[in-house]
């Protein structure tokens, strides 16, 4: 899968008015260019913000390229800015502090909302398995964190396991946050069986809970 830096113009109500993506981009740089020096000036009174994504799984940091341009653009413009950096994991917005005179976390005063989805399709997102795996070999708060937004799809279970009533091979996962309770459920007899998903050697296991806990019934 080809990953690449992908940038995001976007006005004062997040809504999308550009979107970057020179030729030479890569996985681990963004270009300039004068096509988007002339957008941004062109639209400098209606401006929002520039989201650029980092194409992996990880904290949305800035670099220090990040920072250097940034600085740059607003001092061009003559304004300050909203700067998203965007991983497949996360999302954090970045300001100006003109007393401290350094870029600061704000995501939690950003009430706007931009095209997240599509800026993370636009640099080749990881596909839900892909993304399983790097969890299992990252691990730790990031890995930990992703988990829990994550989705086990409702499907048949076609590993061989049969119902524990009825004895058919008939058994579906239900889908479910991972990390909470779950159920598989026979589709031939309608028996369910309470589990958690987890992840261990880069595949998705599950642990069947108590058949009296509440979660199941």
């Amino acid at each position: 899968m080809e990953l690449n830096e992908t940038g995001l113009v976007f006005d004062a109500k997040g809504q999308t008015l550009y979107w970057h993506r020179p030729l030479d981009r890569s996985n681990r740089c963004l270009p300039d260019s004068r096509e988007l020096w002339d957008v941004l000036w062109e639209n400098r009174k209606q401006l929002g913000g520039v989201a650029h994504t980092h194409p992996w799984v990880g904290a949305a940091l800035p670099s220090q390229t990040d920072l250097s341009t940034w600085r740059a653009i607003e001092k061009g413009l003559g304004r300050l800015l909203l700067w998203p950096v965007v991983t497949f994991s996360e999302v954090r917005c970045y300001g100006w502090n003109p007393w401290a005179k350094e870029y600061e976390d704000v995501t939690k005063h950003v009430d706007l909302t931009f095209d997240v989805g599509m800026l993370r399709k636009l640099s080749g997102q990881f596909s839900e398995v892909e993304k399983l795996v790097l969890i299992a070999q990252d691990g730790g708060d990031i890995g930990n964190a992703l988990l829990k937004s994550m989705t086990i799809p409702q499907g048949p279970l076609q590993d061989g396991t049969v119902c524990t009533k009825c004895g058919k091979d008939a058994l579906e996962m239900v889908q479910h946050l991972v990390g909470m309770p779950g159920a598989i459920v026979c589709t031939s007899c309608g028996h369910k069986e309470g589990y958690y998903a987890h992840i261990g050697r880069n595949i998705v296991t599950v642990t069947p809970l108590r058949s009296s806990d509440p979660d199941t019934e």
